[in-house]
């Protein structure tokens, strides 16, 4: 899964100018590299039989010494020389066992010929450091909600192939300053969570949504004598908000909004979610596995391609920088892809300039 920083405009751009980028790389180094693999191959091969005679040469040598000695040792009439013999052979054979357990790593070289490396596209490597230049930088958990969104984003990231893309913590609302927790595209559709922390039992009743902790009771949505959102209210104000932005800024792709799944997760392992005790939620809800899940068994749609969920990403991005534009500043994946070609050049020009000479 691919982990998208929000402050990253002008993705779908940035792709495509990728894609031509990736083109090109493979065109001007795949004949360097592949020589530069030959003569590195013809090398390494060279220093391997060398290494391997000269170790094998030694081996016979130890060996036939230790012969002789154990001859000498077992057929000496004197005393005294029987236990010197002995005491050589003895000596040769535990320096032998030592340096096998000391040099294992070495021996098992000594016997494994070097293979020729296979070639692999080399835009690979450009398009992976352009996708991991995007991801977000220092992030840690300020409070214990950045903590169930970090820990259900690591969880998607260590099961979903990188056919999905994420971005959390975006705005997605100027009437109402309120961030969608963590947004998913994907070929099954667009996912939209709003993850909760929340810990105990949790309840929903006549509209209102509590925690009760050892008979006590814990209301998160009164703040200053009014009452907030529960989690179901904010899932839905927030797909309402991007299906909008989506319908305005990119009526071409407004087909996604029918594609728009997801709702609450309560992020704690000490939650208890019980049927009987939530009533009336207007939003699909549960634990972090339950929604992997979920997403797992979603059926993909051919149409919903990289190309579409970045140009929805894209506009849901312009969307929320428009209202953080005093905190965060925009920075083009356009002109990244430029960066990551120069640096990825630069490595295989390290590598073809030190093999192919």
């Amino acid at each position: 899964m691919r982990v998208i920083d929000k402050r990253w405009i002008k993705l779908e751009e940035g792709y495509n100018q990728l894609k031509y980028l990736s083109a090109r790389f493979d065109a001007e180094w795949k004949r360097p590299v592949q020589v530069a693999q030959r003569r590195k191959h013809k090398q390494e091969y060279t220093v391997w039989k060398s290494n391997r005679r000269i170790f094998l040469s030694v081996a016979i040598g130890v060996f036939l010494v230790f012969s002789l000695l154990c001859g000498l040792a077992f057929f000496s009439e004197e005393w005294g020389l029987k236990c010197l013999y002995s005491f050589l052979t003895i000596s040769i054979l535990l320096g032998g066992i030592g340096f096998g357990l000391v040099s294992r790593s070495f021996i098992r070289s000594i016997f494994a010929r070097p293979e020729m490396e296979n070639y692999f596209p080399l835009s690979q490597q450009l398009v992976e450091l352009w996708w991991k230049s995007l991801e977000p930088r220092f992030q840690t958990a300020q409070n214990p909600g950045d903590e169930g969104v970090y820990g259900f984003i690591d969880l998607l990231a260590a099961n979903l192939p990188n056919s999905y893309i994420v971005v959390s913590e975006i705005l997605t609302s100027k009437r109402k300053i309120t961030d969608t927790d963590v947004l998913l595209l994907g070929p099954s559709g667009l996912w939209v969570f709003e993850v909760k922390h929340w810990y105990g039992v949790i309840h929903k009743k006549d509209g209102k949504w509590w925690q009760r902790i050892s008979n006590r009771r814990i209301d998160h949505l009164q703040e200053n004598g009014e009452r907030k959102q529960g989690p179901d209210e904010q899932w839905l104000n927030q797909v309402r908000e991007i299906t909008t932005t989506i319908k305005r800024r990119r009526p071409d792709v407004a087909w996604v909004t029918e594609h728009i799944q997801g709702g609450i997760v309560f992020s704690n392992p000490e939650a208890r979610l019980d049927q009987r005790h939530i009533i009336g939620s207007r939003a699909s809800y549960g634990r972090p596995k339950h929604w992997l899940n979920r997403i797992l068994k979603a059926y993909p749609d051919k149409n919903l391609t990289l190309e579409v969920q970045l140009q929805v990403l894209d506009a849901l991005i312009e969307f929320g920088l428009s209202i953080e534009r005093d905190k965060i500043i925009p920075v083009s994946a356009n002109l990244l892809a430029e960066r990551a070609y120069q640096k990825a050049s630069q490595v295989r020009s390290k590598f073809v300039n030190e093999w192919a000479k």
